[in-house]
């Protein structure tokens, strides 16, 4: 995988992702559809599954002012063995400005 467009962190099944967009995506306005936090239990660790609709534009705009959309696509990142969560500004649209993830020291991922 082109380092340039892998994603910042270990991420199974990202060449899906990178096929549909080229790139690893930022999510700028991507819209959070779906969050679930799931407490694990029977063997399995706590676990956060976000499902977002994640875009990309030409950077042109249509007849009516919006941005041409070229890839459009439902996300699923499923986190697991969660240590920590924090969700606030829940409400009816859930537009990201970005999701950045990066390895912490001991080698967790946070975002």
């Amino acid at each position: 995988m082109d380092q340039e467009n892998a994603p910042p962190v270990p991420v199974v099944n990202a060449s899906l992702l990178l096929s549909a967009f080229g790139y690893w995506p930022t999510f700028h306005d991507g819209e959070v559809h779906r969050a679930l936090l799931d407490r694990g239990g029977s063997g399995e660790p706590p676990s956060v599954t976000l499902v977002l609709h994640a875009f990309d534009t030409d950077n042109t705009v249509d007849e009516k002012g919006y941005y041409r959309v070229t890839t459009s696509v439902l996300v699923t990142l499923r986190f697991d063995d969660v240590k920590e969560s924090e969700l606030r500004d829940l409400g009816s649209q859930n537009v990201l400005s970005s999701l950045e993830f990066e390895l912490d020291p001991s080698g967790l991922v946070r975002e």
